[in-house]
């Protein structure tokens, strides 16, 4: 039940975060109807990173056809 409730909240997390990055989009219409860009600061092996790889999983799985881009970013 928690597992359940700690993934539904990933999604939401997921589909909020996917909400905010499209309202940034350019708009230079080369950009995949299909692909969602999702920018992080996490290192690769930290707990955040290790929950939003299975949010992503978890998220793919819920919506066929869909591929989400994890793009690591610096502070700089």
């Amino acid at each position: 039940m928690i597992k359940a409730r700690r993934g539904a909240a990933l999604l939401a997390v997921l589909a909020a975060g996917s909400l905010v990055l499209s309202a940034c989009g350019g708009g230079d219409g080369e950009s995949d109807p299909n692909e969602l860009v999702l920018w992080h600061y996490e290192a690769p092996e930290s707990a955040m990173a290790k929950a939003w790889n299975q949010a992503i999983k978890e998220f793919e799985q819920t919506h066929p056809g869909v591929k989400v881009k994890f793009e690591e970013k610096g502070f700089e």
